[in-house]
């Protein structure tokens, strides 16, 4: 039975818990980015200034406490562009090409569209982003969050972490299982494989623990599980 409680151990309902944690994530993230963020999520990803801004959310690179002064998104001084076509280097150091990227999705619109609907169509744009050098697995997951408005939801440490301690019943603090993605090379059935297992099993856990909540298209669950995720080792 999925159990939530305060950081200090304190059993709380879903609702106080999705409230709770929510607003915690913004203390040290700004409105106004989650506003942008939260509106790219019900939108078409077209541009590269989307990608980006996505990418540079994802990865850390935005100065969030200017943000908040300017009621504007100001990007960290690390997030600079090497030239028109090379975005800044990723957590693993590599540079990711977003026109590369741009072209995979707007020659594959049909499929694009598809996969909303369709987790076979859906791994078929996975495999076609994976095209694209320089990105891993939990970053193209991402990326097909936005891409699929939110039907695959994103996958990191801390929200992997989140849902194993909902459903096991662990308090902050204890330690709990992390699910590891495969790389990049082995993405080849991660969305249509086993669904007893790795990402589609982390799906399946969040269809059943906010099944009544519209998680899909609202992010506080989303923000939630990312904080809750920070409490565990």
């Amino acid at each position: 039975m999925e159990k939530y409680f305060m950081p200090n151990g304190e059993e709380i309902l879903r609702e106080e818990f999705i409230k709770f944690y929510n607003n915690c994530y913004y203390v040290t993230n700004s409105k106004c980015v989650e506003d942008e963020i939260d509106s790219l999520l019900k939108k078409e990803i077209k541009t590269r200034e989307d990608f980006k801004m996505i990418l540079a959310w994802k990865i850390g690179r935005i100065n969030h406490k200017k943000s908040r002064f300017k009621g504007e998104t100001i990007f960290s001084e690390s997030w600079k562009e090497k030239d028109e076509t090379k975005i800044a280097k990723l957590r693993n150091g590599n540079e990711l090409d977003i026109y590369e990227l741009l072209n995979l999705i707007s020659d594959n619109d049909d499929l694009v569209e598809e996969s909303k609907k369709d987790d076979q169509k859906a791994q078929e744009v996975l495999c076609k982003i994976n095209q694209t050098e320089g990105i891993g697995t939990v970053y193209l997951i991402t990326l097909l969050y936005f891409i699929s408005n939110g039907k695959y939801p994103i996958f990191d440490q801390f929200a992997s972490a989140a849902v194993n301690a909902i459903t096991k019943g662990k308090k902050p603090g204890e330690k709990v299982s992390i699910n590891n993605l495969p790389d990049r090379k082995n993405i080849d059935n991660l969305l249509i494989g086993d669904k007893t297992k790795g990402y589609l099993k982390f799906k399946r856990d969040i269809e059943k623990i906010f099944k009544y909540y519209d998680y899909q298209n609202n992010r506080d669950v989303d923000r939630a599980l990312w904080v809750y995720g920070h409490l565990f080792t």
